[in-house]
């Protein structure tokens, strides 16, 4: 997975995001998970804030088994 989260680029496994979670799940990212309503796009859900004069999108999709799954996090100017 590509993350987009400052010098965090590349997600090679899962025990990697998983070790990492807090790191690229950050404070700031996780209060704007919980503070935001994800709007629809077309493969799933988006949550999307501006901050540090950048855009911020993080991506879900729906899960294998039922749910929402990560699909990536971008960053942009707004």
């Amino acid at each position: 997975m590509q993350w987009e989260n400052g010098p965090l680029r590349d997600i090679k496994t899962e025990a990697e995001f998983v070790r990492n979670f807090n790191k690229y799940f950050t404070a700031e990212i996780k209060r704007m998970i919980a503070q935001r309503k994800p709007e629809r796009y077309p493969n799933g859900y988006i949550i999307t804030w501006k901050a540090r004069g950048n855009e911020y999108s993080i991506y879900f999709k729906a899960g294998p088994s039922g749910g929402f799954v990560l699909d990536g996090l971008s960053e942009g100017p707004p």
